[in-house]
């Protein structure tokens, strides 16, 4: 057993912090995953801006679109949405084997809509849709912004990932902002699952909503609800699962 394993057995999930189209393409990706090294894969602007500019992995793609006209920005949701594709479709039998614990794979929105809550929720949901998985995640920075921007895309059946939490009082603020898109849901169809959720989870012991009462020290912080998966994941300013496997 290696040590992801038994980090796994005490409900702690490595996420690997990269991506890039020859992880994919030569096995390495789908290798880790066999090997339970590890249980999900977060993405970032900077994680793609060095895969497509300081690699020839995408050339192929890239040249014949822009030589198409399409922008820079089309271009690039074309080759970043492929990989999130064949990401999560990799890690799909551990997300059906968890029951949506694990297996997850995030798409950040475009990080200069962080201070616009209406166009981070309008892109949260364009992803959504574009990249058509279950196990996606996408990716909304805690900015004020980003809070109700949180809520709302929660509140819709759409995994959250929240980047970018520095202070303490940040996280209660995410946690209140998922908890407030519950709400809308009716709790006769609610029921809990294991997660990979990180800190946040136990900083609020338990919140009451509507009449039902969340216990976050034994029940982590995921949803199903109207058949559709509503999961939040949180990643702090030194990244508790967003870091490679040692």
């Amino acid at each position: 057993m290696n040590t992801t394993q038994k980090l796994a057995q005490l409900g702690q999930s490595i996420w690997y912090d990269n991506i890039q189209r020859s992880l994919l393409d030569d096995g390495t990706l789908a290798g880790m995953i066999a090997r339970e090294e590890i249980r999900g894969v977060t993405s970032n602007p900077t994680i793609f801006m060095n895969a497509i500019t300081k690699t020839g992995d995408y050339d192929a793609e890239l040249l014949p679109l822009l030589a198409a006209g399409h922008s820079a920005t089309d271009a690039f949701w074309q080759l970043a949405v492929a990989d999130i594709r064949a990401a999560a479709d990799l890690f799909r039998p551990l997300y059906e084997a968890t029951g949506g614990g694990d297996g997850y794979v995030s798409l950040e929105v475009n990080p200069t809509l962080a201070e616009d809550t209406a166009a981070t929720l309008a892109e949260a949901r364009a992803l959504w849709r574009r990249v058509n998985r279950p196990n996606l995640m996408v990716k909304i920075p805690a900015t004020r912004a980003g809070i109700p921007a949180i809520t709302a895309a929660i509140a819709e059946g759409i995994n959250i990932n929240v980047t970018l939490i520095f202070a303490r009082e940040r996280y209660a603020e995410v946690m209140d902002a998922y908890l407030a898109g519950l709400e809308p849901v009716s709790y006769t169809h609610l029921r809990a699952h294991e997660t990979v959720l990180d800190l946040v989870c136990r900083l609020l012991l338990e919140k009451k909503t509507n009449n039902m009462r969340i216990d976050l020290t034994t029940n982590p912080c995921r949803y199903q609800h109207s058949g559709l998966p509503t999961t939040l994941h949180t990643s702090s300013a030194y990244h508790t699962h967003d870091h490679k496997p040692q």
